[in-house]
């Protein structure tokens, strides 16, 4: 379908990747200034040779909240 509309493959990849790295940006950019943050929990996950480590919050309401990602 690329194709037809003369968008090549390449070009939605990088779009892709931008897209991605600014939603990243935003998300370890947040502030928790409001929150009070009572647990945090510290895990990873490998994919391969990658290795994902992420911070959850817990506040005092018991909503989840994503710390960070690396």
């Amino acid at each position: 379908m690329a194709e037809t509309v003369s968008v090549s493959k390449s070009n939605i990849s990088r779009e892709f990747i931008e897209q991605g790295e600014q939603t990243l940006r935003q998300l370890c950019e947040r502030r928790f200034d409001d929150k009070d943050i009572l647990v945090v929990y510290i895990d990873g996950l490998r994919f391969g040779q990658i290795h994902v480590i992420a911070a959850l919050g817990v506040d005092s309401a018991g909503f989840k909240h994503l710390l960070g990602l690396r």
